[in-house]
């Protein structure tokens, strides 16, 4: 269901900008959201066929294909959206090749994908007021709220950084657009290399709540430091341990909301993190009426504050459920 809404999402975006009628950008854009509940989902399957043992790298390996997309895509749209690489490219060329490959998911869905998982679900009656429902569970059950409120911490504090490192750039050191670009892209192998090399190294001498400690405490100094860092190469050399560091948090997280659910509760506890990590970054967004008050570095301190104090919760989280 989720793919095809998706589908049908990217068609509309796709028509809105041929036929230049917004109406059908905002139905697409606004169908795509309400169907991306198709990432916890996923997350929930790869912990349903996963162990105590490699769940995190699981998690890990999923969260990895997740960069890769974020790196990769940009570029994908930047030359499919370029007329001079092949004439009948355009603005709309993104949508329907993203609307093709939503297909081809849909279709291996159909015929590649097998539910291993042996938990046995009883089926539910559709409400419309599920999804409150859902919601309101989180605040009945004290470890899933409390990671809840971490996770808040984590994405916006991340948010900050990412949102406004930028306007650092741009207006401390005069980067084009071009030159953000390729910062955006140097965060994402960071991203890469997060994931492939340090996280599966971290996982054979840690668990998991230390090392979620570990990453937010480390990612929230790094920040702190870049928001008083005026000198380039710095910033840039900041970057390296608080994106990698970032990405090990955020995998770690989805593994501490995994584990504190039963087997029956993975897609709720997934989705209940995907919703926090929706409402963290629509906060970042109306951060940018703080833009002119504060500028873009206190933003950044404040960012790295909240990481910290993420890990000190994430502390507190440890010593009330040790096993």
């Amino acid at each position: 269901i989720c793919v095809w809404g998706l589908i049908l999402g990217y068609l509309f975006m796709a028509i809105g900008v041929s036929i230049h009628m917004i109406f059908f950008l905002l139905i697409g854009r606004a169908l795509t959201g309400f169907m991306a509940g198709s990432q916890p989902i996923a997350q929930a399957s790869i912990a349903d066929i996963s162990t105590e043992k490699n769940k995190a790298r699981n998690m890990a390996m999923m969260t990895f294909a997740l960069a890769i997309g974020l790196v990769i895509g940009p570029v994908i749209g930047g030359v499919m959206s370029d007329p001079k690489v092949l004439s009948w490219f355009n603005f709309s060329t993104p949508f329907y090749f993203t609307a093709i490959l939503c297909v081809l998911t849909l279709i291996w869905l159909q015929f590649g994908y097998q539910d291993l998982s042996t938990t046995k679900r009883r089926k539910q009656s559709f409400s419309i007021l599920q999804p409150i429902k859902i919601i309101l569970k989180a605040f009945l059950q004290p470890k899933i709220l409390l990671l809840v409120f971490i996770f808040l911490l984590m994405q916006i504090g991340f948010g900050l950084y990412f949102q406004y490192s930028l306007v650092v750039l741009q207006e401390y050191h005069h980067y084009s657009t071009a030159g953000l670009g390729i910062f955006n892209g140097f965060l994402g192998l960071n991203f890469i290399f997060s994931l492939i090399v340090m996280m599966p190294i971290l996982t054979r001498h840690l668990n998991i709540k230390t090392i979620t400690i570990l990453a937010l405490v480390i990612a929230g100094i790094t920040e702190i430091l870049s928001g008083f860092v005026i000198i380039q190469w710095a910033f840039w050399l900041l970057a390296i341990p608080l994106s990698c560091f970032d990405m090990i948090g955020y995998t770690a997280m989805l593994t501490n909301f995994s584990d504190a659910a039963s087997a029956t509760e993975q897609g709720w506890a997934l989705g209940i993190a995907s919703s926090a990590m929706a409402i963290a970054w629509t906060v970042t967004g109306s951060t940018a009426n703080l833009l002119s008050l504060l500028g873009p570095s206190k933003l950044i301190v404040i960012g790295g504050c909240m990481m910290v104090a993420g890990g000190v919760m994430m502390y507190y989280y440890q010593c009330q459920h040790r096993n």
